[in-house]
């Protein structure tokens, strides 16, 4: 089954080939059109569906850029680079498998990740099955790690797989699809107490009408007490309500608030790290996040070198610290008996805490940072 697909797709994509090759009464803006309109849309459908093997990959690449050469009126001997480079290297950079094969892995893993149905439950296994593998944190780290890894390794786990592709194109994907501050994360527990220390207020459908409700109290059972009117009702936290007709607090607020992802969404949540202000008579809330200091380290053992500094991190923009330094304390504490997990775990605390570095550089030079752990800059 897949490679009979697979041989669809390449089929497909040589009759787009030879058809620009064959018809030369077209412009060369036309031609580019047509391979727009036809060979991106023969991919993705099986791209995440069936399993590509690098070989495979390859081969259809080859076809793609002879259909390119063909919409230029190149010759075959034309070198590659001047599809595959990028504009910054004199490069067309168009359109390939590869990048096509990324965008649809990664839009698959965001899909699973926003649809409670059981697809958001797997990938959570699928998730902590690749960073328990691969002894990372985070998908950071995993994609950090996945270039020490095969293509035929990888495949084998779409979370794996789907770093290893970014690792490829050297891109760099920044998400948490199971952050704590999620409302789709977020326990039970705490979301029902944050739901009644806000007072958060709900549309519920009772007996076939839509109602305004108010979250009042955690009840027993993972249930909840809500206000309606001069009524009170209970309903479960999660999944079906006892009392039918009443859907539960997750269906509520999926309801209520359609496009909030994040817990501070919420009404009275402050978003502000300094706010002390009130919203709508209750106090604004903020849920602490748990941060790094936004930079990569070596995963070869001895001694622990600074490999990549994140753009709009704090280091990043006072320049207090170099890639290829070492990291030698943590808080005083010598890293020389830290693997590479507990030096991240060290890292890494609530936000807005400060943490101290000592960074020594190749000459042995050696100096003492302190580092706030804040969110990144976006200006």
């Amino acid at each position: 089954m897949a490679k009979s697909q697979r041989r669809k797709v390449n089929d497909a994509a040589i009759e787009v080939a030879a058809y620009l090759y064959k018809n030369d009464n077209l412009r060369i803006d036309q031609r580019l059109k047509v391979i727009s309109m036809c060979l991106p849309s023969l991919f993705p459908f099986s791209a995440k569906l069936i399993d590509w093997p690098e070989s495979d990959l390859k081969l259809l690449t080859a076809v793609w850029i002879r259909a390119y050469k063909n919409a230029w009126n190149l010759g075959e001997s034309t070198a590659n680079g001047l599809f595959t480079f990028t504009r910054d290297k004199g490069g067309l950079q168009v359109k390939l498998p590869l990048g096509t094969l990324f965008t649809s892995v990664w839009g698959n893993l965001e899909r699973c990740s926003q649809f409670d149905d059981g697809t958001r439950q797997m990938l959570a296994l699928c998730y902590q099955e690749a960073l328990q593998e691969n002894g990372c944190l985070d998908l950071l780290e995993l994609q950090d790690a996945s270039q020490h890894l095969s293509w035929r390794a990888t495949s084998a786990n779409d979370v794996t797989f789907a770093c290893y592709l970014a690792n490829k194109l050297d891109i760099q994907v920044e998400w948490e699809p199971f952050h704590p501050d999620l409302i789709a994360s977020a326990p039970d527990a705490t979301l029902s107490a944050l739901a009644c220390q806000v007072k958060l207020p709900l549309s519920i459908q009772i007996e076939g009408v839509m109602l305004t409700a108010t979250c009042r109290e955690t009840g027993l059972d993972s249930t909840m007490m809500i206000q309606v009117g001069d009524r009170q009702h209970s309903i479960p936290v999660d999944g079906q309500a006892r009392n039918p007709g009443l859907p539960s607090l997750r269906e509520c607020i999926s309801h209520s608030y359609g496009q909030a992802r994040w817990l501070y969404e919420f009404p009275g949540m402050a978003t502000d790290p300094e706010s002390d202000e009130w919203a709508d008579g209750v106090k604004t809330l903020r849920i602490p996040q748990h941060l790094g200091i936004g930079i990569g380290i070596s995963r070869q053992g001895l001694p622990h070198c600074i490999t990549s500094i994140q753009t709009r991190s704090i280091i990043a923009r006072n320049g207090s610290a170099l890639v290829g330094e070492f990291i030698t304390h943590i808080d005083t504490i010598p890293t020389a008996a830290m693997n590479h997990s507990e030096l991240h775990r060290a890292l890494q605390g609530p936000e807005y805490t400060s943490v101290s570095l000592d960074v020594a550089d190749l000459q042995g030079n050696a100096q003492t940072i302190s580092v706030l752990r804040s969110p990144f800059k976006t200006s």
